[in-house]
Protein backbone atom coordinates (compact mmCIF):
# COMPACT_ATOMS: atom_id res chain seq x y z
CA UNK A 1 0.00 0.00 0.00
CA UNK A 2 2.85 2.33 0.91
CA UNK A 3 4.54 1.56 -2.43
CA UNK A 4 1.41 2.59 -4.37
CA UNK A 5 1.13 5.79 -2.34
CA UNK A 6 4.79 6.55 -3.00
CA UNK A 7 4.36 5.97 -6.74
CA UNK A 8 1.29 8.22 -6.84
CA UNK A 9 3.22 10.94 -5.02
CA UNK A 10 6.18 10.63 -7.41
CA UNK A 11 3.82 10.74 -10.42
CA UNK A 12 2.14 13.87 -9.05
CA UNK A 13 5.54 15.50 -8.41
CA UNK A 14 6.68 14.61 -11.95
CA UNK A 15 3.50 16.20 -13.30
CA UNK A 16 4.21 19.38 -11.33
CA UNK A 17 7.81 19.48 -12.60
CA UNK A 18 6.65 18.98 -16.20
CA UNK A 19 4.09 21.75 -15.82
CA UNK A 20 6.71 24.15 -14.48
CA UNK A 21 9.12 23.24 -17.29
CA UNK A 22 6.36 23.83 -19.84
CA UNK A 23 5.76 27.28 -18.34
CA UNK A 24 9.52 27.97 -18.39
CA UNK A 25 9.74 26.96 -22.06
CA UNK A 26 6.78 29.24 -22.80
CA UNK A 27 8.47 32.29 -21.26
CA UNK A 28 8.80 35.15 -23.74
CA UNK A 29 12.61 35.04 -23.44
CA UNK A 30 12.94 31.24 -23.43
CA UNK A 31 13.78 30.75 -27.12
CA UNK A 32 16.67 33.25 -27.14
CA UNK A 33 17.80 32.08 -23.71
CA UNK A 34 18.01 28.41 -24.75
CA UNK A 35 19.90 29.27 -27.94
CA UNK A 36 22.25 31.46 -25.92
CA UNK A 37 22.91 28.60 -23.50
CA UNK A 38 23.77 26.30 -26.40
CA UNK A 39 26.32 28.83 -27.67
CA UNK A 40 27.68 29.15 -24.14
CA UNK A 41 28.23 25.39 -23.89
CA UNK A 42 30.11 25.55 -27.20
CA UNK A 43 32.29 28.39 -25.84
CA UNK A 44 33.07 26.27 -22.78
CA UNK A 45 33.97 23.31 -25.03
CA UNK A 46 36.37 25.54 -26.97
CA UNK A 47 38.00 27.31 -24.01
CA UNK A 48 41.04 25.04 -23.64
CA UNK A 49 42.71 27.63 -21.41
CA UNK A 50 42.18 30.32 -24.04
CA UNK A 51 41.52 33.79 -22.64
CA UNK A 52 39.69 34.73 -25.82
CA UNK A 53 37.14 31.91 -25.58
CA UNK A 54 36.77 32.57 -21.85
CA UNK A 55 35.79 36.14 -22.71
CA UNK A 56 33.29 34.69 -25.19
CA UNK A 57 31.72 32.61 -22.41
CA UNK A 58 31.37 35.73 -20.25
CA UNK A 59 29.90 37.65 -23.17
CA UNK A 60 27.35 34.90 -23.90
CA UNK A 61 26.02 35.03 -20.33
CA UNK A 62 25.93 38.83 -20.31
CA UNK A 63 24.10 38.79 -23.66
CA UNK A 64 21.49 36.33 -22.31
CA UNK A 65 20.75 38.68 -19.41
CA UNK A 66 20.63 41.74 -21.68
CA UNK A 67 18.40 40.17 -24.36
CA UNK A 68 16.05 38.86 -21.68
CA UNK A 69 15.57 42.43 -20.35
CA UNK A 70 17.17 41.53 -17.02
CA UNK A 71 19.78 44.24 -17.38
CA UNK A 72 23.16 45.25 -18.76
CA UNK A 73 25.61 43.22 -16.66
CA UNK A 74 28.52 45.01 -14.99
CA UNK A 75 30.70 43.66 -12.21
CA UNK A 76 29.40 44.68 -8.74
CA UNK A 77 26.34 46.33 -10.31
CA UNK A 78 23.09 45.41 -8.58
CA UNK A 79 20.59 43.65 -10.83
CA UNK A 80 17.11 42.93 -9.54
CA UNK A 81 15.07 40.07 -10.93
CA UNK A 82 11.28 39.88 -10.58
CA UNK A 83 10.14 37.11 -8.26
CA UNK A 84 8.21 35.40 -11.07
CA UNK A 85 11.39 35.18 -13.19
CA UNK A 86 13.88 34.16 -10.49
CA UNK A 87 13.78 30.42 -11.17
CA UNK A 88 14.91 31.05 -14.75
CA UNK A 89 17.25 34.03 -14.47
CA UNK A 90 18.78 34.01 -10.98
CA UNK A 91 21.02 31.01 -11.83
CA UNK A 92 22.13 32.76 -15.05
CA UNK A 93 23.11 35.85 -13.08
CA UNK A 94 24.91 33.71 -10.49
CA UNK A 95 26.81 31.86 -13.24
CA UNK A 96 27.90 35.20 -14.73
CA UNK A 97 29.07 36.53 -11.36
CA UNK A 98 31.02 33.33 -10.75
CA UNK A 99 33.08 33.79 -13.91
CA UNK A 100 34.24 37.19 -12.60
CA UNK A 101 35.73 35.42 -9.57
CA UNK A 102 37.92 33.07 -11.62
CA UNK A 103 41.63 33.90 -11.47
CA UNK A 104 42.85 30.89 -13.41
CA UNK A 105 41.39 28.43 -15.91
CA UNK A 106 41.68 24.71 -15.24
CA UNK A 107 40.07 21.75 -16.97
CA UNK A 108 38.41 20.57 -13.75
CA UNK A 109 36.97 24.05 -13.06
CA UNK A 110 35.58 24.36 -16.60
CA UNK A 111 34.15 20.80 -16.50
CA UNK A 112 32.41 21.43 -13.16
CA UNK A 113 30.95 24.73 -14.41
CA UNK A 114 29.72 23.08 -17.61
CA UNK A 115 28.13 20.18 -15.70
CA UNK A 116 26.23 22.59 -13.44
CA UNK A 117 25.13 24.60 -16.45
CA UNK A 118 23.83 21.45 -18.18
CA UNK A 119 22.01 20.46 -14.99
CA UNK A 120 20.34 23.88 -14.99
CA UNK A 121 19.17 23.44 -18.61
CA UNK A 122 17.82 19.97 -17.72
CA UNK A 123 16.05 21.02 -14.51
CA UNK A 124 14.59 24.30 -15.76
CA UNK A 125 13.83 23.53 -19.43
CA UNK A 126 13.99 19.74 -19.67
CA UNK A 127 16.82 20.01 -22.20
CA UNK A 128 19.10 17.13 -23.10
CA UNK A 129 22.33 17.06 -25.06
CA UNK A 130 22.67 15.29 -28.41
CA UNK A 131 26.16 13.84 -28.56
CA UNK A 132 26.59 10.43 -30.24
CA UNK A 133 29.90 8.59 -30.02
CA UNK A 134 32.43 8.60 -32.81
CA UNK A 135 32.15 5.45 -34.90
CA UNK A 136 28.37 5.19 -34.49
CA UNK A 137 26.23 4.85 -37.60
CA UNK A 138 24.86 8.19 -38.79
CA UNK A 139 21.07 8.40 -38.57
CA UNK A 140 19.24 10.67 -41.00
CA UNK A 141 16.96 12.99 -38.98
CA UNK A 142 16.43 16.68 -38.26
CA UNK A 143 18.53 16.40 -35.10
CA UNK A 144 21.73 15.85 -37.09
CA UNK A 145 23.51 18.13 -39.53
CA UNK A 146 26.36 16.70 -41.62
CA UNK A 147 28.82 19.56 -41.97
CA UNK A 148 31.76 17.64 -43.34
CA UNK A 149 32.31 14.41 -45.29
CA UNK A 150 35.55 12.45 -45.60
CA UNK A 151 35.88 9.87 -48.33
CA UNK A 152 37.18 6.44 -47.33
CA UNK A 153 38.11 3.25 -49.13
CA UNK A 154 36.98 1.23 -46.12
CA UNK A 155 33.38 0.20 -46.83
CA UNK A 156 32.83 -0.68 -43.15
CA UNK A 157 33.23 3.01 -42.24
CA UNK A 158 30.61 4.21 -44.72
CA UNK A 159 28.04 6.43 -43.00
CA UNK A 160 29.77 6.28 -39.63
CA UNK A 161 30.55 9.35 -37.55
CA UNK A 162 34.19 10.37 -37.79
CA UNK A 163 33.97 13.36 -35.48
CA UNK A 164 31.51 15.36 -33.40
CA UNK A 165 31.92 19.00 -34.45
CA UNK A 166 29.41 20.47 -31.99
CA UNK A 167 26.67 18.91 -29.83
CA UNK A 168 22.98 19.51 -30.35
CA UNK A 169 20.18 20.10 -27.86
CA UNK A 170 16.51 19.15 -27.65
CA UNK A 171 13.66 18.95 -25.16
CA UNK A 172 13.58 15.46 -23.66
CA UNK A 173 11.03 13.04 -25.10
CA UNK A 174 8.99 12.55 -21.92
CA UNK A 175 8.51 16.27 -21.33
CA UNK A 176 7.71 17.00 -24.98
CA UNK A 177 5.05 14.27 -25.08
CA UNK A 178 3.57 15.72 -21.88
CA UNK A 179 3.64 19.17 -23.48
CA UNK A 180 1.90 17.98 -26.68
CA UNK A 181 -0.92 16.40 -24.65
CA UNK A 182 -1.24 19.53 -22.50
CA UNK A 183 -1.25 21.80 -25.55
CA UNK A 184 -3.87 19.67 -27.33
CA UNK A 185 -6.10 19.88 -24.24
CA UNK A 186 -5.78 23.68 -24.20
CA UNK A 187 -6.71 23.86 -27.89
CA UNK A 188 -9.78 21.69 -27.28
CA UNK A 189 -10.82 23.80 -24.27
CA UNK A 190 -10.58 26.98 -26.33
CA UNK A 191 -12.46 25.50 -29.29
CA UNK A 192 -15.22 24.40 -26.91
CA UNK A 193 -15.33 27.87 -25.38
CA UNK A 194 -15.52 29.54 -28.81
CA UNK A 195 -18.45 27.35 -29.85
CA UNK A 196 -20.28 28.08 -26.60
CA UNK A 197 -19.98 31.88 -26.86
CA UNK A 198 -20.24 32.37 -30.62
CA UNK A 199 -23.95 33.13 -30.57
CA UNK A 200 -23.99 34.95 -27.22
CA UNK A 201 -21.54 37.81 -27.86
CA UNK A 202 -21.03 40.37 -30.62
CA UNK A 203 -18.77 39.57 -33.56
CA UNK A 204 -16.26 42.18 -32.35
CA UNK A 205 -16.15 40.61 -28.88
CA UNK A 206 -15.90 37.11 -30.31
CA UNK A 207 -13.02 38.11 -32.62
CA UNK A 208 -11.23 39.76 -29.70
CA UNK A 209 -11.52 36.65 -27.52
CA UNK A 210 -10.38 34.26 -30.26
CA UNK A 211 -7.43 36.48 -31.19
CA UNK A 212 -6.32 36.67 -27.56
CA UNK A 213 -6.63 32.90 -27.18
CA UNK A 214 -4.69 32.24 -30.39
CA UNK A 215 -1.96 34.64 -29.23
CA UNK A 216 -1.78 32.75 -25.93
CA UNK A 217 -1.43 29.43 -27.77
CA UNK A 218 1.31 30.88 -29.98
CA UNK A 219 3.22 32.20 -26.95
CA UNK A 220 2.96 28.81 -25.27
CA UNK A 221 4.19 26.80 -28.24
CA UNK A 222 7.76 25.59 -28.55
CA UNK A 223 9.67 23.05 -30.63
CA UNK A 224 11.39 19.89 -29.43
CA UNK A 225 14.63 20.58 -31.32
CA UNK A 226 16.63 23.56 -30.07
CA UNK A 227 19.76 23.12 -32.17
CA UNK A 228 20.93 20.16 -34.31
CA UNK A 229 24.27 18.53 -33.65
CA UNK A 230 26.98 18.99 -36.28
CA UNK A 231 29.05 15.99 -37.31
CA UNK A 232 31.66 14.79 -39.79
CA UNK A 233 30.99 11.42 -41.40
CA UNK A 234 32.80 8.91 -43.58
CA UNK A 235 31.58 8.20 -47.10
CA UNK A 236 32.73 5.12 -48.93
CA UNK A 237 34.31 5.60 -52.35
CA UNK A 238 35.37 2.57 -54.33
CA UNK A 239 38.78 2.59 -55.92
Amino acid sequence: MRLKTKKKKEKREDKEIFQQQIENNSHESAKNLKQGLVLLVKSLDDIENSDNNFKNAKAELSEILYRSDIGDYEKDKEIRIDEKDKEIFQPILDFRKELDSWDTLTESKIADFKNRLLKYTKDVFGMEILKPKEGEKYKINNETQVSKVEETKNELLNGRIKKMLSPGFKINEKLYNEYKNWFAEKEQEMSKKWRSIKDTVSKEEFDKITEEDKAWLKNHSFTKLIMPMRIEIYKYKAE
